[in-house]
């Protein structure tokens, strides 16, 4: 129980208070030091009730003491987002047991939090008209001799990545569609060996949005990399992950302030101002199925889309599981789409293939009616 707050006799007596996070990256808010806020509205519920605003979070020492920055207005002629190394070996299972075991927390923030969270961001940038650009790790001789020096040296950072082996790819639910421009790297930097900067100076991009991995790695040195460039930087908590918690942590509260903001998801949604699709998730849904349509062609749905349109399924359901009928062909299907295969056509073939859908369908239904009607 939280008990009502008791007036301070004192008017304009303030208690300090941090916001951040602790070495496993928990919230976490501790008295003495930081923002200002009044002692007649300041919580005496336990700390771990108070959620850090970014524009407080992750302050290393350097910025203990600095004041809140401006907000963040991205426009989304000049902003692109850079999804970084997110590639099949990252994911895939260590051989050894114990390695595995190691490492199985990192696989499951991919897993649960990353990997979904960075398909809400794509999804969201698609339907904004936002560039979405991927870099990844690769060489272009099989023996890997083109590579760089880091890549070459004994341990975890050996990487023999040749462009065109399954494990060098994008993983599947965040794949690249056909006109995404794809930086291949053998460094850490997106911009160190790639033609990247002048890819975004020649779109006018002055803004770069971040998520990837691995945080205390290529996302630092590539948000490093973009400071110095002089773009403006936000890296996304929630769609980056270092081996652990500890060390993701550590660098954003490093970087933070000072070569980015460090933001969360919800917050990126938010910076568009009105920039947004509709409100309305069906109408939402059009521009991202319309994009789709553009890249692969009427009626074609490959990995990519389907990861693309899955992405923004689970967003229109908004924590349920099943989603209208109507709404789900509207979001499947662009509008030039439906002109060909209109509603009581989709309806039609639907009843055929899954007999449960008569209001509703899930993620599952629309899969399995893809495979057997398109």
């Amino acid at each position: 129980h939280c008990p009502t707050p008791t007036p301070s006799p004192i008017v304009g007596r303030s208690r300090r208070i941090l916001h951040g996070r602790d070495r496993r990256g928990t919230d976490v808010v501790r008295a003495g030091e930081g923002r200002n806020l009044p002692a007649e509205t300041a919580s005496p519920c336990p700390p771990r009730f108070m959620a850090p605003s970014w524009k407080t979070a992750y302050r290393s020492f350097y910025y203990a003491t600095a004041a809140e920055p401006d907000d963040i207005v991205l426009d989304p002629q000049s902003t692109a987002i850079l999804v970084i190394d997110v590639q099949n070996t990252y994911v895939a299972p260590k051989d050894d047991p114990d390695e595995n075991a190691r490492w199985q927390p990192f696989f499951d923030r991919m897993r649960r939090t990353v990997i979904p969270n960075t398909q809400k961001l794509i999804a969201d940038a698609r339907a904004r008209g936002v560039e979405v650009i991927y870099a990844r790790i690769a060489c272009l001789k099989e023996d890997g001799r083109d590579r760089s020096l880091s890549q070459k040296k004994p341990g975890f950072n050996y990487l023999l990545l040749p462009k065109e082996r399954e494990d060098a790819q994008v993983v599947p639910e965040l794949a690249p569609w056909p006109d995404d421009i794809v930086v291949t790297k053998t460094t850490d930097s997106c911009l160190t060996g790639t033609n990247l900067r002048l890819v975004l100076a020649n779109m006018a991009i002055r803004t770069v949005v971040c998520a990837g991995i691995f945080t205390d790695q290529c996302v630092s040195s590539t948000v490093r990399s973009l400071a110095d460039e002089s773009f403006d930087v936000v890296v996304v908590d929630d769609c980056c992950a270092a081996a652990t918690m500890a060390l993701h942590a550590q660098e954003l509260e490093t970087i933070n302030m000072i070569y980015c903001h460090v933001v969360q998801l919800e917050d990126v949604l938010g910076f568009y101002g009105g920039a947004a699709a509709e409100a309305d998730e069906q109408s939402a849904a059009e521009p991202l199925a319309a994009a789709a349509s553009l890249a692969w062609g009427p009626l074609e749905f490959p990995p990519a889309r389907k990861a693309a349109v899955k992405a923004a399924f689970e967003e229109a359901c908004a924590g349920m599981a099943r989603l209208e009928l109507r709404a789900a062909h509207a979001l499947v299907f662009s509008p030039e789409e439906r002109k060909e295969f209109d509603f009581d056509s989709f309806d039609t073939d639907l009843q055929a293939t899954c007999e449960g859908c008569k209001q509703d369908m899930s993620w599952a239904d629309v899969e399995r009616f893809l495979e057997e009607n398109l």
